[in-house]
């Protein structure tokens, strides 16, 4: 079962692979509350509604390259 994990954005990055659309590769970086800092990425509908500074809670996925299913703003 995924983890449901928050903390706080302090970066963002789009990492898009060759001829893939830039919007659907952006990675968040977030600053969890044990000061761990771990990247993930979301899907398009989160880009634009996500800023750096933004406490978010979200169910990490459990392979690297899949976008987070669920993620709210707290």
């Amino acid at each position: 079962m995924p983890r449901r994990r928050s903390g706080v954005v302090v970066g963002k990055d789009f990492k898009p692979p060759n001829g893939s659309p830039y919007a659907d590769w952006c990675y968040l970086v977030v600053d969890l509350s044990d000061q761990e800092l771990i990247s993930v990425r979301i899907t398009k509908n989160h880009v634009e509604k996500t800023v750096l500074g933004d406490r978010v809670e979200f169910t990490q996925p459990r392979k690297p390259d899949k976008a987070v299913r669920w993620l709210r703003h707290v």
